[in-house]
């Protein structure tokens, strides 16, 4: 994703909106592609007292799997960060982006932000209960009866 800073560099603008739907489909994340309905990426740059500042806002609903249970599930994803925009920089910083020509390249800030916000175990419900670790059975549903069976084996 490209933004085209030349309106707000050239002082004719002091804001720059933009919106896009991002094509996310080949993010993976452990082995599921969550970003098959794209990533929302919406922004404001800003221009004020020679700073200029990007606020920006990443959306999508996931299709992933419950971390718990192994059910397919849908759950919001948002993102938001705040960074000057500079056309040289002194020192590394995680605050500050680069642009040259004219264009901010977001492609690299957007999959860091997703990564970065991620969550690691994303569940069905709060109290999800997980699959037995003897059958794989869906606790959720009810219980296995690995244990039934144990106490079977043992009296006969």
């Amino acid at each position: 994703m490209v933004v085209d800073l030349k309106k707000l560099l050239d002082g004719k603008v002091s804001s720059l909106r933009f919106e896009q739907t991002e094509d996310m489909s080949d993010f993976d994340m452990y082995g599921v592609r969550p970003f098959q309905t794209g990533l929302t990426v919406r922004g404001v740059i800003e221009k004020h007292s020679g700073l200029i500042t990007l606020q920006l806002t990443l959306s999508a609903v996931l299709d992933t799997l419950c971390a718990s249970c192994g059910r397919p599930i849908r759950c919001p994803f948002t993102a938001e960060a705040d960074y000057l925009l500079a056309k040289t920089m002194y020192e590394d910083s995680d605050e500050i982006l680069l642009y040259a020509d004219d264009r901010l390249v977001l492609d690299d800030v957007v999959r860091d932000l997703v990564a970065l916000n991620m969550d690691m175990r994303p569940l069905c419900s709060p109290d999800c209960k997980g699959v037995c670790f003897s059958c794989g059975a869906d606790l959720n549903e009810g219980p296995c009866g690995c244990a039934d069976r144990a106490s079977a084996e043992e009296r006969g």
